[in-house]
């Protein structure tokens, strides 16, 4: 998955093209620690005060990389359809569906080595974070339809893994492939902003901003900075975006985890 410093407000974790070796530490010192397997891997997970959760991903005493998730009010049902190529180390990326059927979405799953083992006919219980890359504000559906064409639209409150899909498609030149293949985490959605809030980690004066987003599989807390936006945000404007959605399983086939 990695790391939405941007999003989340803790750009001073980033230390030029590195992670700030003194920060990161304070947060080792912090976190829970979950050794998974036999090799010395593990999760480091810190929960801020926010409702955020940072976790890195270890081999040994080494981070390999990092993941987030933020624990709001997002609650979707869903089942696993196809499992998401990923190079990352102790991760897993999935295309769902709701349990009509019709909706699909990718999603980056939190600590799947700590999770019990499912299958695709099994029913999962998911806290959803959305972290955005790109994210347009409109004042309403109206405005968000005038400035786009009807045949690549998105429906209100669609949810698409668009970048998977693509990367499916035959005839793509070599270029093209790589480009969605870079990107194939992402989904694009549109929706109507139901709640704004601001949020305050508690740690080296970073805070971020959460706007919940009415969509076809539930609501949907998408999680950004201010330096990410052109405009600012208010209840009853639209947004349309691409993000990566973090998956946090709480239960699977109805029992908690």
């Amino acid at each position: 998955m990695g790391l939405f410093l941007a999003n989340t407000g803790l750009e001073c974790l980033r230390k030029g093209d590195q992670l700030d070796e003194r920060l990161v530490g304070e947060l080792k010192t912090l976190g829970k620690e979950e050794k998974v397997g036999t090799d010395g891997s593990a999760y480091l997970t810190y929960s801020f005060p926010s409702g955020l959760e940072l976790v890195f991903r270890m081999g040994g005493d080494a981070i390999i990389d990092g993941d987030m998730c933020y624990e709001g009010h997002s609650l979707w049902q869903a089942k696993p359809a196809v499992t998401i190529p990923t190079r990352g180390y102790l991760s897993l990326d999935l295309v769902l569906v709701d349990l009509a059927g019709r909706n699909g979405f990718a999603a980056s799953i939190l600590k799947p080595a700590t999770i019990p083992s499912f299958t695709n006919e099994q029913q999962l219980d998911l806290s959803v974070s959305a972290f955005p890359v790109g994210l347009d504000v409109f004042d309403d559906r109206k405005s968000y339809e005038a400035v786009t064409d009807e045949k690549v639209r998105l429906q209100d409150g669609q949810v698409i893994p668009y970048n998977y899909l693509m990367s499916r498609q035959e005839g793509l030149k070599p270029k093209e492939q790589e480009f969605f293949d870079h990107k194939i985490q992402f989904n694009l959605f549109a929706g109507e902003v139901v709640a704004l809030e601001q949020k305050d980690n508690q740690w080296h004066a970073s805070s971020f901003q959460v706007a919940t987003v009415r969509t076809v599989l539930g609501n949907l807390d998408v999680v950004f900075g201010a330096g990410q936006v052109k405009k600012p945000l208010r209840e009853g404007c639209y947004l349309f975006g691409e993000a990566l959605i973090s998956a946090k399983v709480l239960a699977i086939d109805g029992k908690a985890l």
